[in-house]
C-alpha cells in the first residue's frame, strides 16, 4: 500500500498561485491525505516563555539562541520567526502505518504503534515554498519502505517556517534543523534509534538544514550523524559562506551531494559576479561548490535532460492541490527549476532501481564527455546506493573526512532516467568537412535482434584528427554484435539534388569503431565496417553497418 495523492482543482490552484505571488496567502485544505491533521509538534519543551521568562526572544532551552550571525549574508538582515509561530509538524511512517503520520512531540510517538526497533532511520526534509505533503515526498517514502519494509521514515514538515520571502527561510533553516536534532537525541534513548545510523535526505534548503542538523548533533551532543544526501543543496546565501554556515562534509560521517541546477542565476538579466555589491557569484538554484564526500553532476550538473520540453508538460504533471503541486512547481518552474527537482527524482529512483545510476570520477566535464578521463575506474553509485570514497595516497583522517570526490554521469529526459555508459572511439579514414546538420546515432543490436540508440547529438568531424572519442549513455541490451552508424534523420532535398546532379564525395570515411561498457568495464570491442566505409547525405537513407568479425 502506498501513501495517496488528493487531485484538488486546477483552477483553485491558478487563482491561489496568482494570489499568492502578489502576496495574498490563501490557504486551501484539499488534501486527501493530511500529515499533520492538527497536530503540531508540542513546543513545551522549546518555549522560553514556558520555561524561563528570563530568556530572550528566539532563545530556547535545549535548543539554544538564534540570531543573525552571518553578516556575509548581507541584504536581508533578517531575525528567524519565533518557533512557536513556525512549529514543524514531524511524522514517523512505518511499513505498517504507510498512510498514518505518527506525530513525533517530543521524545513521544502519539501513537499506539512504535518506531521499528532496529529498523533502518531516514529522515527527510523539503526546501523552500514546500512542504511534507508533496508528491516526491511521498514517492521517495514509498520507495524506502518497499526497499527495507522495517524502515522508519520520518518526515519534517517545516512549511510554516518555509514561506516567503526567501531570506526569512534561510534564517529560519537553523532554529528548525536544532529542534529536529533534538529529536533525534531524544528517540535514541527512547527507541534506541542511533544517530549515527541515522540518514538525512534534504531537497535545496532541506539539504542546508541538514547540515545545521548535523553540526548541532556535534557541537551540543557531542553525535555524529550517519549520512546526509544533499540533493541539490540551495545556493543562494549558502554559496561561497564559511563552512559552520552551509553543508559541507564535516557535517555527517557520510555526506554525498547530488548537483543538478548549478548554472548561472540572473539578477536583472545580468549575471552576478564577484563585483557586484553585496552579492556573490550564483550558480542556478542549487550549490555548484563541492559540499560532500561524494559530489555528483550529472549532465555536467546544470542542464538536465527533458527540462527543455516545456513548461506547460511539467505543470500538467503535478497532478494535486496547490499546495500539495501547482504551486511550489509553478514557481519553481518560472525559475527553470525543472533542473533543481530532477535531483530529488534521481534519487528516489535510485533507491530500487536495478540500473546502478554508476558516475565517473573525471578531472572535468568536458574530459568525461570526450572520454579523456585519466581513470574511469573510480566511480561510485549516485543517488541512494552511494559509498563514500576511499582516498588514497598518504593522507590524514582529518583530510579523508573533509575531500570530496566529484563524479560525472549521463542521464536520460524522463524516468526512467538512469542510463548505462560507454566509451566510444572513432577512427576516421581520412579527413572530412562533415557537420551533422542532425543528430548522429549509434544502434547497437546484439545477438537476440535486440537494440539500443547511443545520441552522438550534432558532431563536426571537420579538422585533421582522425580518432573522436566520446563517452555517451543509454539503456544496456548486452553487448552488441552489430552496430549501425547513422544520422537521426536524412535531407530528402538533397537526396532529390543528387539524383539531377553527380553526386558529391562521401562525408565522413569511417575505419573503425571501437566501444566500450564502462559499467561492466569489460574489454573494448572494435567494429569495422561491413560493405562500405563511407556515410553520405546525399544517399536516401545513408549508414554505415560494423561487425566486430570484419576486423
Amino acid at each position: 500500500m502506498h501513501l495517496g495523492f488528493g487531485d484538488g482543482s486546477r483552477v483553485g490552484a491558478l487563482v491561489h498561485t496568482v494570489l499568492y505571488l502578489i502576496g495574498v496567502p490563501i490557504f486551501l485544505n484539499n488534501h486527501d491525505i493530511h500529515l499533520n491533521e492538527g497536530n503540531q509538534t508540542s513546543l513545551e519543551t522549546y518555549s522560553a516563555s514556558s520555561e524561563n521568562s528570563n530568556l530572550p526572544d528566539h532563545c530556547y532551552e535545549s535548543l539554544g539562541c538564534f540570531t543573525i550571525r552571518y553578516p556575509e549574508r548581507k541584504g536581508y538582515n533578517m531575525t528567524p520567526n519565533l518557533l512557536e509561530e513556525v512549529s514543524p509538524t514531524i511524522c514517523l511512517y512505518t511499513k505498517v502505518h504507510v498512510l498514518a503520520c505518527q506525530v513525533v512531540e517530543n521524545e513521544a510517538i502519539t501513537s499506539e504503534a512504535l518506531a521499528v526497533a532496529n529498523g533502518r532511520i531516514f529522515w527527510i526534509a523539503h526546501g523552500y515554498i514546500e512542504n511534507g505533503q508533496r508528491p516526491w515526498i511521498k514517492d521517495l517514502v514509498n520507495a524506502l519502505l518497499d526497499y527495507d519494509s522495517f524502515a522508519n521514515v520520518f518526515v519534517v514538515d517545516w512549511s510554516e517556517a518555509s514561506k516567503p520571502p526567501y531570506n526569512q527561510a534561510v534564517e529560519n533553516v537553523e532554529m528548525i534543523a536544532a529542534l529536529c536534532a533534538h529529536l533525534m537525541v531524544m528517540l535514541q534513548e527512547t527507541y534506541g534509534l542511533k544517530v549515527n545510523e541515522t540518514h538525512f535526505i534534504g531537497h535545496s534548503l532541506g539539504a542546508q538544514l541538514g547540515g545545521y542538523l548535523g553540526s548541532w548533533l556535534q557541537q551540543e551532543r557531542g553525535l555524529q550523524l550517519g549520512r546526509i544526501s544533499g540533493l541539490d543543496p540551495a545556493q543562494l546565501y549558502f554559496q561561497g559562506m564559511p563552512i559552520d554556515a552551509r553543508l559541507d562534509p564535516s557535517d555527517s560521517l557520510f555526506v554525498d551531494v547530488t548537483h543538478t541546477d548549478a548554472k548561472p542565476f540572473l539578477y536583472g538579466g545580468e549575471e552576478v559576479s564577484f563585483t557586484t555589491p553585496n552579492m556573490r557569484p550564483i550558480s542556478g538554484l542549487g550549490t555548484e561548490e563541492p559540499c560532500g564526500h561524494a559530489d555528483f553532476y550529472p549532465n555536467s550538473g546544470k542542464d538536465q535532460p527533458g527540462c527543455k520540453d516545456g513548461v506547460y508538460q511539467a505543470i500538467l504533471q503535478e497532478e494535486g492541490s496547490v499546495i500539495n503541486g501547482t504551486l511550489p512547481n509553478f514557481i519553481f518552474l518560472l525559475l527553470d527549476g525543472c533542473d533543481h527537482i530532477r535531483s530529488h527524482e534521481y534519487f528516489t529512483e535510485s533507491v530500487t532501481s536495478v540500473c546502478p545510476f554508476m558516475a565517473f570520477s573525471c578531472e572535468s566535464w568536458e574530459d568525461f564527455a570526450s572520454s579523456t578521463c585519466t581513470n574511469l575506474s573510480s566511480r561510485n553509485r549516485m543517488g541512494f546506493h552511494a559509498t563514500k570514497p576511499t582516498l588514497s595516497g598518504n593522507v590524514t583522517t582529518s583530510e579523508a573526512n573533509n575531500s570530496s570526490v566529484i563524479y560525472y554521469s549521463q542521464t536520460g529526459p524522463r524516468a526512467p532516467f538512469c542510463r548505462e555508459h560507454f566509451r566510444i572511439v572513432i577512427q576516421l579514414a581520412e579527413e572530412s568537412k562533415y557537420r551533422s546538420t542532425s543528430e548522429l546515432h549509434l544502434v547497437l543490436e546484439n545477438s537476440s535482434g535486440e537494440s539500443t540508440v547511443l545520441n552522438l547529438g550534432n558532431i563536426d568531424f571537420t579538422g585533421k584528427d582522425l580518432v573522436r572519442k566520446y563517452t555517451v549513455s543509454g539503456v544496456y541490451v548486452g553487448f552488441p554484435k552489430t552496430v549501425i552508424l547513422r544520422p537521426s534523420s536524412s535531407n530528402p532535398l538533397r537526396w532529390l539534388m543528387t539524383r539531377i546532379t553527380p553526386p558529391i564525395d562521401p562525408d565522413v570515411v569511417v575505419d573503425s569503431i571501437t566501444l566500450r561498457h564502462l559499467e561492466s568495464m569489460e574489454s573494448e570491442v572494435t567494429f569495422c565496417p561491413d560493405s562500405k566505409n563511407f556515410l553520405s547525405t546525399t544517399e536516401q537513407n545513408p549508414s554505415i553497418i560494423f561487425t566486430s568479425d570484419n576486423c
